[in-house]
């Protein structure tokens, strides 16, 4: 990895990092709850359960668009914290050596 690759990617880290202290911080409270129970997403069929592999049953809401009167089916729960940076990485270039340099220096 160049210096410039290393440099750009310190940058992201930390760009990244501080939008999610901003976020953290944001004054509005999330309320899944009332989401999954509101009579409208209800009544759109929009709530739907899938079974994830670390955290079991959870309710998501599929999208609400419809395609020649077709919902787009939710076919698989959403990722966990890094879950594809590898395969990301590989299609961006990085072998699998760069990639595990990469997280020996603690990059990824």
């Amino acid at each position: 990895m160049t210096w410039s690759e290393r440099q750009a990617l310190a940058k992201k880290r930390a760009e990244d990092k501080e939008a999610a202290s901003r976020a953290a911080a944001a004054p509005l409270p999330v309320r899944r709850t009332r989401t999954f129970d509101h009579p409208q997403a209800i009544a759109r069929g929009v709530v739907v359960e899938v079974e994830h592999p670390r955290a079991g049953k959870i309710k998501l809401l599929a999208p609400a668009v419809t395609y020649n009167g077709m919902k787009m089916p939710v076919t698989r729960p959403p990722p966990w914290l890094s879950e594809h940076t590898d395969e990301v990485l590989c299609e961006l270039g990085y072998d699998t050596q760069h990639i595990s340099q990469l997280r020996e220096e603690g990059i990824v």
